[in-house]
């Protein structure tokens, strides 16, 4: 988790972090429809899940998945 906190704070693209009420995992709003679900803790706390207008994909690692995202926004 640390990986990844680390990357959205040094990331120059604008997010929103959204409360899905769910204490274990965070909702992160890129805009332009791109959505990113990351678990803390426990199965799947390595990587997350990037959803772009519904089409959901799931990235292993803290670099595979912020790789995709700076695909998706760069």
């Amino acid at each position: 988790m640390k990986t990844w906190l680390n990357w959205l704070a040094e990331c120059e693209y604008e997010f929103k972090r959204i409360d899905n009420g769910e204490e274990n995992c965070r909702v992160y709003d890129f805009g332009n429809g791109i959505t990113v679900m990351k678990v803390e803790k426990g199965k799947g706390s390595r990587g997350g899940t990037v959803i772009v207008n519904g089409f959901t994909t799931f990235h292993g690692s803290v670099k595979d998945l912020t790789e995709r995202i700076e695909e998706l926004l760069g």
